[in-house]
């Protein structure tokens, strides 16, 4: 089965790079609280690669980043860093899972999916890293509350963001890094 096998390494190889991708992403705004191109990143894996590739693009990327991102390692906090993984791995999930319907879209109803999309992949990012340091932090009432208003300013901008970089990067992503070779398929 040399065909199979050289089909598998090649899959494997555009994972690889897209992870590589995602982890660099993630250092271009790491100084700019909550704007960052990891999740934008593993979205392109799912749809170029399907949804078990995206599911490991994601959990790769997140693990490598997580781990040495420079404003301090996630392994700190296990519970924070396996939900970025997770949080990640269902992102590349999702979009591969609903590759062909995004890509058969067009026009404003295309723009409007792949904004849709970001908004749902962030918003289901951040509950998983709220419910991370609830895990860790057990908190009841008032302070929860606080804990919740408090980052509800840096989780907007974060969803606010890839919205918007979903709806007009993304699509044009996955259009060019379709005519490349070895995207191609």
């Amino acid at each position: 089965m040399p065909d199979q096998d050289s089909h598998t390494a090649r899959r494997v190889s555009r994972a690889a790079m897209l992870a590589a991708a995602a982890v660099v992403n993630g250092y271009l705004f790491f100084a700019v609280p909550n704007v960052e191109l990891v999740t934008a990143t593993v979205a392109v894996a799912g749809l170029l690669l399907g949804p078990g590739y995206g599911f490991a693009v994601g959990v790769v990327a997140y693990a490598i980043f997580g781990a040495f991102n420079p404003l301090g390692s996630s392994m700190a906090v296990p519970t924070m860093w396996a939900a970025q993984m997770l949080g990640q791995g269902i992102n590349g999930l999702l979009f591969g899972l609903l590759r062909h319907r995004l890509n058969a879209s067009q026009g404003q109803s295309r723009i409007a999916a792949f904004a849709s999309m970001g908004l749902l992949v962030t918003l289901i990012y951040q509950i998983l890293l709220s419910f991370s340091f609830y895990i860790i932090m057990p908190m009841e009432g008032k302070t929860m509350i606080a804990f919740l208003v408090t980052g509800l300013v840096f989780s907007l901008t974060q969803i606010a963001v890839n919205t918007l970089i979903f709806a007009l990067v993304v699509p044009v992503a996955v259009h060019r890094l379709r005519k490349l070779p070895g995207f191609d398929s």
